[in-house]
């Protein structure tokens, strides 16, 4: 039998869904989860959600504020 070697081009979550060793960090923003229809398959693998940053420069700071915008996966729950 032949075997056949797959190159996944790319670390976002597909990339590490298809791949092995999984490298992603398990932060996922919310818009793959809506545009793939993940959301119902791996709602089980959300362990918290990202609604914004405060982002740190040169001694300033200001804040971005966004409802949902990324989810914080358990990678060993999603991947199943």
């Amino acid at each position: 039998m032949m075997k056949e070697k797959v190159v996944i081009i790319g670390a976002g979550p597909v990339g590490c869904y298809l791949g092995r060793p999984l490298h992603c960090t398990g932060i996922v923003g919310k818009v793959i989860f809506d545009h793939i229809n993940l959301l119902s398959i791996s709602h089980h693998s959300i362990i918290n959600t990202i609604n914004g940053a405060t982002i740190h420069f040169n001694g300033d700071s200001f804040d971005i504020e966004r409802e949902s915008a990324a989810y914080i996966l358990e990678r060993d729950k999603f991947d199943k």
